[in-house]
């Protein structure tokens, strides 16, 4: 009976005295709106410039063993290792990856910058998806024609017809195609031919292999990785490790991160602090009916747990309040083209140290009702 009066109190006391309580639930949500926009925006990012990974129809990608991440391909040569790829069973095809940042202006005069990728304009292309070279195959046969994102497009006032200039070559837009935005510039799509007649191109920054049974992935990046006749300045990535080491180094080891792991700490540091204030001068408010409860013969391990069962509901909704503002921000971001992903992995993590952040709030302020004594009443 005891335990359903004590629980009755804790949700009731949220209820009835929550301008109380609303500065803790502003601060936790503070704390997780922040983590939820910088974590979104970063990953929106690297979620962009992979987005060329995700859609290829490569299962496996070769690099060279330092690469950090897959936004910065360190240029290697096909030639030198193709005997080598083409040697295991299960490979069927390998091709170069050739992508290159340019520069250059609109008809009207305006500078741009963008991501050009070269690919084979025809059914053995591995960059892009089917989709992409049935619509656009035959038009990037033609020189110095190329397609671009939908979003680049936009920003910059280009059209299906333009011929604006990439590193003091005039290219044609032949098509405009969707999925790529980058916040840093846009996505161009060249032949291999055409890209290969811009000035300034350097060798393939990957090779890309397909395999018979693509399930067989990772087994067959490990044997390539693991064969004594394996080039030592090569590594194998499937698709999915390769995404998640560019997500790993942007959240931890980009020249970004440190301003990450800063303001993380910082916000977890003020929901703490703000949130430990708020319960402690909530308890003190109530000290007497606490001690009129210690007085009644309720342990001071009952009285305890209200508080904590307040600081898990203070943490919810805190939470609650942060889902609701991210869900606004994401289609501001939408909005103004910004590339914003917060992934359901992240949430679940984060949700629990934001959890654990209002418990350990509580626990703080359980110093001041661990020295209430039901002499307390009497003054």
């Amino acid at each position: 009976m005891e335990e359903f009066l004590l629980i009755s109190l804790a949700r009731s006391s949220l209820v009835y005295e929550w301008r109380r309580y609303l500065a803790a639930v502003f601060a936790l949500g503070f704390s997780a709106l922040l983590l939820y926009i910088q974590t979104g925006l970063m990953l929106g990012y690297s979620m962009s410039m992979t987005a060329i990974l995700n859609n290829s129809q490569a299962d496996i990608w070769i690099s060279d063993p330092r690469l950090k991440t897959f936004e910065w391909g360190v240029s290697l040569n096909p030639d030198q290792n193709e005997c080598y790829l083409r040697m295991h069973p299960e490979i069927v095809s390998v091709k170069p990856f050739y992508r290159a940042w340019c520069s250059g202006k609109t008809d009207e005069g305006e500078t741009i910058h963008a991501v050009l990728f070269g690919l084979e304009a025809d059914d053995s292309c591995l960059l892009m998806p089917h989709w992409f070279i049935e619509e656009f195959g035959e038009k990037l046969k033609e020189p110095m024609t190329v397609v671009v994102d939908r979003s680049f497009a936009k920003n910059v006032g280009l059209k299906i017809g333009d011929y604006p200039e990439l590193n003091s070559k005039r290219v044609k837009i032949v098509g405009i195609t969707d999925g790529y935005k980058n916040e840093r510039g846009g996505f161009v799509f060249a032949s291999e031919y055409s890209f290969r007649a811009m000035p300034g191109w350097k060798w393939a920054q990957y090779i890309m292999v397909k395999l018979r049974n693509p399930e067989r992935a990772e087994i067959t990046a490990r044997e390539l990785n693991e064969s004594p006749w394996k080039n030592s300045k090569i590594k194998a990535w499937t698709k999915k490790s390769l995404f998640w080491k560019s997500q790993k180094w942007q959240l931890l080891e980009s020249p970004n991160s440190l301003t990450f792991i800063f303001l993380s700490l910082l916000a977890i540091f003020i929901g703490v602090a703000i949130t430990n204030q708020s319960l402690r001068s909530a308890i003190l408010a109530s000290l007497k009916e606490y001690a009129a409860l210690r007085a009644l013969g309720v342990s001071k391990r009952s009285l305890c747990s209200v508080v904590l069962e307040q600081s898990f509901w203070i943490g919810m909704a805190g939470l609650a309040l942060a889902w609701i503002l991210t869900y606004i921000f994401s289609f501001i971001a939408v909005y103004y083209k910004l590339p914003f992903c917060v992934p359901f992995w992240f949430i679940l993590p984060s949700t629990a140290l934001l959890l654990f952040v209002s418990f350990v709030s509580g626990l703080f302020s359980l110093m001041v009702l661990y020295k209430t004594e039901p002499a307390e009443l009497l003054r």
